[in-house]
């Protein structure tokens, strides 16, 4: 039995792996589970406000437990993120 854990940034992503992934991935997977990442777990909604520190934490603590750990964050929610700018 493989588990797979996808740590998750908030809501949106959340729904949309259950909604969209899951069915792409349960061929491949026995079981997928994904997981709202730290402080957006206590949250109604919202999400964002990851760093890589964060979500590296967060994926280590997971693969303890977890077959395989594969993140589904997107770079908006990161914080102190650069930005290029186009002038």
């Amino acid at each position: 039995m493989t588990r797979l854990a996808v740590p998750v940034e908030g809501i949106t992503e959340l729904e949309f792996n259950k909604r969209v992934l899951a069915a792409h991935l349960n061929p491949v997977y026995d079981e997928v589970v994904p997981i709202v990442l730290g402080r957006a777990r206590n949250k109604s909604g919202g999400g964002g406000n990851v760093t890589v520190e964060k979500l590296v934490y967060d994926m280590t603590k997971l693969s303890q437990s977890f077959d395989v750990v594969k993140s589904l964050v997107d770079f908006y929610g990161f914080k102190d993120k650069v930005e290029n700018s186009i002038d």
